[in-house]
């Protein structure tokens, strides 16, 4: 079984308050049905099975809006709706799911932050970013909020990569 996906929300932005340096955001997340929301499930394999394949997809929607922009950092963060529990959304931000957009963006070794919450409909989430390749690389550690409108349903969850360029 495939993640079920309801629709997909892209956003670039460019932070030009520090003069000469321009940190370009980039953020993609796709709002996505919860297949274990109001269920107790011993298991969340049809959560991490296929994010897998939900990678590839945000490989390619990130890698588009990156363009030649050099990736310093980047984040992750999980919205769930009323209906899901905490541990629904962190099943979408395993290794499964990570492992493939850091290859994508050069072997990235450090880890990635996140941040996952249960919510309703409009909330917001600030993502945490760290540096790709320098896990105490501060300059680079931003954090970017983000509203998604009319989602999370009670029965979904918003699945959410950042990435901060300069």
């Amino acid at each position: 079984m495939g993640i079920k996906i309801r629709k997909w929300i892209q956003r670039v932005e460019e932070d030009l308050s520090r003069g000469s340096v321009v940190f370009k955001k980039i953020a993609v997340g796709a709002v996505v049905e919860n297949p274990y929301a109001g269920v107790d499930a011993d298991s969340l394999d049809e959560i991490i099975e296929p994010s897998l394949s939900l990678s590839g997809s945000f490989v390619d929607r990130l890698l588009s809006l990156l363009g030649d922009s050099h990736p310093v950092s980047y984040g992750k963060a999980a919205v769930v709706g009323s209906s899901g529990e905490f541990e629904h959304g962190k099943a979408f931000l395993t290794t499964r799911f990570v492992d493939p957009i850091r290859a994508a963006l050069g072997n990235a070794k450090s880890w990635v932050p996140s941040t996952c919450l249960r919510s309703s409909v409009g909330s917001n989430v600030d993502v945490p970013t760290g540096a790709i390749h320098d896990l105490f690389g501060l300059e680079e550690n931003q954090t970017i909020s983000l509203n998604f409108g009319d989602s999370p349903n009670a029965d979904e969850v918003i699945v959410v990569f950042v990435i901060v360029c300069k």
